[in-house]
């Protein structure tokens, strides 16, 4: 309603750009579109926060500093590289029990809730060091170096997928928003060409998402739609 609005009122819907967090909003986001806006448009920019990203980054992958032809790889396809190189792995405190895929798996899972939170494997390294200065016991200087063992593993992980030209979700969402922060010509483009910028599912964006968001509406023609 808000975009049929905005087009009722001579906004482009090209330059309104429509984002959720998951494949299946940004579906009925858009058939809704399609019901609510007639003729059809040819450009509408509906788009989870991932989408957006790589499509961005694509476009200005020189100034991003990438490969303009990098791979995105899912989490079942980041499971089997690690699964591949098990034996590189820092697993020496997490027990796998002869299945390695069980446990690899909820370790990815993990790495993807932290990047949502834009907790980098530093980040997590330097805080779980903190904690094994201040253990007082050894159960505590346990889970502070099972820790510092997953930030190893969250930085291998991550090595790994940027030796084979590849980025996962969540570096999709944190490379653009790095880009739009250090890149103030790339920023202005972005701005101009989203003159309003809306967001459905806000309870379900993590801080990285939140930031990327402020980074694409410095304008602040920004609406969100949140499930209380």
């Amino acid at each position: 309603l808000r975009l049929a609005a905005l087009v009722d009122g001579g906004q482009s819907p090209e330059h309104v750009l429509l984002l959720s967090r998951s494949r299946a909003a940004r579906a009925h986001l858009r058939d809704r579109v399609d019901r609510l806006l007639a003729p059809a448009h040819a450009e509408l920019w509906i788009a989870t926060y991932e989408e957006i990203a790589e499509r961005l980054l694509r476009e200005y992958a020189t100034e991003a500093g990438l490969d303009p032809f990098f791979a995105t790889v899912s989490a079942p396809d980041r499971l089997a590289i690690l699964l591949d190189r098990v034996d590189e792995l820092p697993l020496r405190r997490h027990e796998i029990r002869g299945n390695p895929a069980g446990l690899l798996a909820r370790l990815v899972r993990r790495i993807d809730v932290l990047k949502s939170e834009a907790v980098s494997a530093g980040r997590l390294r330097d805080w779980a060091t903190d904690r094994e200065s201040e253990a007082s016991d050894a159960a505590q200087r346990e889970r502070a170096h099972r820790e510092l063992e997953f930030a190893e593993l969250f930085a291998r992980h991550d090595r790994i997928l940027r030796e084979a030209g590849s980025l996962d979700a969540g570096d999709l969402v944190l490379e653009l928003a790095r880009l739009l922060r250090d890149r103030p010509d790339v920023a202005k483009d972005v701005c101009e060409r989203f003159a309003n910028v809306m967001a459905d599912e806000l309870e379900d964006a993590g801080v990285a998402h939140r930031r990327l968001l402020s980074a694409l509406a410095p304008h602040e023609n920004l609406v969100a739609a949140c499930d209380p």
